[in-house]
């Protein structure tokens, strides 16, 4: 399901949807009685698990793929150049700024 559908659901209802385009409201999952903790017996429910934040995943290869970036540029920097100290400050740069920007990010969304 579409997020924007998901959302549209949780803040309206079924009250103002058009019957022929109702895919899927039936598909959510809906309480018949009580809530699955309220349950005097063993009850067994199900729903949806929604996870928010920054994907890991992704974090995780952009910063390696930048580190080996950062490693080669210095490695060009210093050997094409002749300046081993200007490849190491190249590097270090490449390096520092992603995960500066990322925890602005971060500050912006109040993930943190």
């Amino acid at each position: 399901m579409p997020p924007e559908i998901f959302i549209h659901y949780l803040e309206h209802g079924e009250g103002d949807l058009n019957p022929v385009r109702n895919d899927w409201l039936p598909r959510l999952p809906k309480r018949k009685e009580k809530r699955v903790i309220d349950c005097d017996e063993a009850c067994f429910g199900w729903g949806m698990h929604v996870i928010e934040g920054p994907n890991r995943e992704v974090i995780f290869s952009m910063m390696m793929i930048t580190i080996l970036a950062s490693v080669l540029t210095g490695v060009l920097w210093s050997t094409l150049r002749d300046d081993l100290q200007g490849g190491t400050g190249m590097g270090a740069l490449i390096v520092a700024l992603p995960p500066a920007i990322l925890t602005a990010f971060l500050f912006r969304l109040g993930g943190i």
